[in-house]
């Protein structure tokens, strides 16, 4: 092995971190697809998705979160929402007036609504689904980064 080769190797060695990092991010992204179900609002479908933010610490170090898109949905699939709820009369503005089914005519608020729907924990099964599979890509990154040494 040359001296040119030796350095090159380091340098995809010195390169491992970053890379794994993005392909973990990627990976984590495909669970929370796979994970979130697609939500139904009055009608209208709402997919949960998985985002990520990359941020450059340092020269070399860089962290990614991943977070789910919309935040609300992926709250609601997870811890689940509370029971009834009131929506409050507006003080000292215009009264809000609310419309829905099973109304004759917009009624001013406060009103009181049925709510409440049990979470199924998506983001937890995200989270231990990744614990679990994360690992390997840091694994295989170093794996082959040392395999190209040889």
């Amino acid at each position: 092995m040359t001296v040119a080769q030796l350095r090159r190797a380091l340098d995809d060695l010195s390169n491992v971190p970053e890379s794994a990092i993005v392909d973990a991010a990627k990976l984590v992204e495909q669970i929370a697809n796979d994970t979130g179900r697609p939500v139904t609002i009055r009608g209208r479908r709402y997919p949960l998705d998985a985002v990520t933010k990359y941020t450059r610490r340092e020269q070399r170090a860089v962290d990614a979160t991943v977070f789910g898109t919309p935040t609300a949905f992926w709250v609601w699939q997870t811890t689940g929402t509370r029971g009834d709820y009131q929506i409050p009369k507006r003080l000292g503005k215009k009264p809000r007036y609310l419309k829905g089914r099973g109304f004759a005519h917009p009624v001013r608020g406060p009103v009181t609504r049925r709510g409440g729907i049990s979470g199924r924990g998506a983001w937890r099964k995200v989270r231990a689904r990744a614990e679990n599979e994360v690992p390997r890509v840091f694994v295989e990154a170093v794996h082959d980064a040392v395999r190209a040494v040889q």
